[in-house]
């Protein structure tokens, strides 16, 4: 079993602010198994080493790891979405939305050129081993977990 924290997939800790953080476990296979909120009240005392962090990267790594075993790595996840609105999807919404029925798709929105297309996006972005990670915003995500766009 392993730890997998909304955070880490983002490199810096968004979803954590001075108060709790989200926490995700999955078992080897990717499945989620639990989600929970974890106070950081009290726990954290170091100030942020970047003004746009919210907890010092280095004191809350150290507290993941005491706490939970928790290594910095790439996870590898299954779909999954949670109460607290985390989520990891393999295509993007409109690209979902044509596999479901491609007849449903707004010509007008698209364009009949792109929706000619999107059989060839969609396969492309499954080749890549590109996903979507959805906290708050929809963040496109290459196979090493970088964001591509939001």
């Amino acid at each position: 079993m392993g730890v997998f924290l909304s955070y880490s997939i983002l490199r810096s800790p968004l979803q954590a602010d001075a108060k709790r953080s989200n926490v995700a476990i999955f078992d080897k296979k990717g499945t989620l198994l639990e989600e929970f909120n974890c106070s950081l009240v009290g726990v954290l005392r170091r100030s942020p080493g970047e003004e746009y962090h919210a907890v010092n990267e280095e004191e809350f790594h150290e507290f993941l790891h005491r706490e939970f075993g928790f290594r910095p790595a790439l996870v590898r996840v299954k779909e999954f979405s949670t109460d607290e609105g985390l989520a990891v999807h393999l295509l993007p919404s409109h690209y979902q939305d044509y596999v479901d029925n491609p007849d449903s798709m707004d010509e007008e929105r698209w364009g009949r050129e792109d929706l000619d297309h999107y059989p060839l996006l969609i396969q492309s972005w499954i080749d890549r081993g590109d996903f979507v990670l959805d906290w708050g915003n929809d963040y496109f995500m290459d196979a090493t977990g970088e964001v591509n766009s939001s």
